[in-house]
């Protein structure tokens, strides 16, 4: 459910919109994970409500169902992604 999902951290936040499936895919779940919003609200901020912040459209809910599309623009592949292999 949307604006129900806040968090006490970018980790918990995510969490629960995958719980309330607000986030449906594995992949943008792992993408929203390693994208703290944290480090883009203005500090004194609570970042991790599921809430407009003072930089534009970032509802949490907004962005869960706005990256599904942008994902699947997105290259699959490790070499089209950048991304090598360790041997």
């Amino acid at each position: 459910m949307s604006w129900r999902c806040s968090g006490r951290s970018n980790a918990e936040l995510v969490e629960n919109m995958f719980r309330a499936e607000l986030i449906r895919s594995p992949r943008v779940k792992a993408t929203l994970l390693r994208i703290d919003r944290g480090n883009y609200v203005r500090p004194g901020t609570d970042a991790y409500a599921d809430s407009p912040q003072p930089i534009g459209c970032s509802l949490g809910a907004a962005h869960a169902r706005r990256v599904p599309r942008a994902a699947r623009a997105l290259p699959t592949s490790a070499a089209a992604a950048g991304t090598r292999k360790v041997m």
